[in-house]
């Protein structure tokens, strides 16, 4: 019995299982960086409202679940502070619209109050995530 028992290996959950090598796949032989930038350079309530990404890969492959938006937000008000909705910036959108190829695959009106929704069932930890990674947390809450 105890050569059997020794013989054997500790296992853990898959969800509780850290290791990164069960989490690769054998198609993906490299990961690189890539920046794309918009051909709108000011978009506001008086510039130009609508924002387009041409997200394209010469490589011919986007892994779309790491893609990430960056932007500059200016306060342009002499005296007004500016306060975002909330600490993760899908506020700052009406509409979001996806189209492969010129085939529409979403088209999520009133995305900041679908995400907001999303956002409320997600842990605690996560949303914080999100919130460093949007405008910022200016304290622990």
């Amino acid at each position: 019995m105890e050569s059997i028992l020794s013989g054997g290996q500790d296992f853990l959950l898959p969800g509780l299982s850290y290791d990164l090598s069960g989490d690769q796949v054998s198609y993906v032989v490299s990961r690189r960086q890539s920046q794309i930038n918009s051909n709108v350079p000011t978009a506001g309530p008086n510039d130009v409202r609508q924002v387009t990404f041409n997200i394209a890969d010469p490589s011919g492959f986007l892994d779309l679940s790491s893609l990430c938006f960056q932007w500059t937000c200016v306060n342009s008000h002499a005296t007004a502070a500016m306060q975002p909705l909330s600490a993760v910036p899908h506020c700052c959108w009406s509409r979001m619209i996806i189209s492969i190829s010129s085939a529409i695959a979403e088209d999520i009106q009133y995305l900041p109050r679908t995400e907001e929704m999303l956002n409320r069932f997600l842990p605690y930890e996560k949303r914080r995530a999100a919130a460093a990674m949007g405008f910022g947390l200016a304290r622990s809450s």
